[in-house]
This record gives C-alpha cells, structure tokens and sequence, in this order.
C-alpha cells in the first residue's frame, strides 16, 4: 500500500468548505494522517496495536494520540 494522495484531500477540503487550519483528522493509519498534517489540520492518532497501523506512529505530522476517542473528544475545548 502506497501513501494517501494529497489530491484527494484537496478534492475533500474544496468539496466541503472546509479551512484546514480549523479541521481536525482522526485516523487509525498514521501515514494517512501526513497529508492532513501538511494541509495545516490538526491531526489525532487513535493507537492500535495492529501490525499494519504501527509505520509512522512516531512521525512529526502526529499532533495528538490517543486509544480512546470518545475521552479525548471529551476533553477537547472548542474556542
């Protein structure tokens, strides 16, 4: 498997009016958090200790991690 097209998420940023500097990407797969990281989106790593999620669970495009979501959503404060 191959990294995320940027292209795509492009296409998803324009589509649905979104401002990446005020998104969020939640992913399991850390590499496909590295295009939404370069967008200007914040992005959370939800840890798995499945082999096939472990590439790139230290990389700098990484900007929050956690193994429960619905915790960490919970302490989010929205400005």
């Amino acid at each position: 498997m191959g990294l995320p097209r940027h292209g795509v998420y492009d296409v998803m940023v324009r589509r649905h009016w979104i401002d990446p500097r005020r998104a969020v990407m939640i992913e399991d797969l850390p590499k496909n958090l590295a295009p939404a990281h370069a967008m200007g989106m914040t992005t959370v790593l939800v840890r798995t200790d499945a082999d096939w999620a472990q590439d790139g669970v230290d990389g700098h495009h990484i900007d929050h991690v956690t193994d429960d979501l619905v915790r960490w959503l919970g302490g989010v404060s929205v400005a």
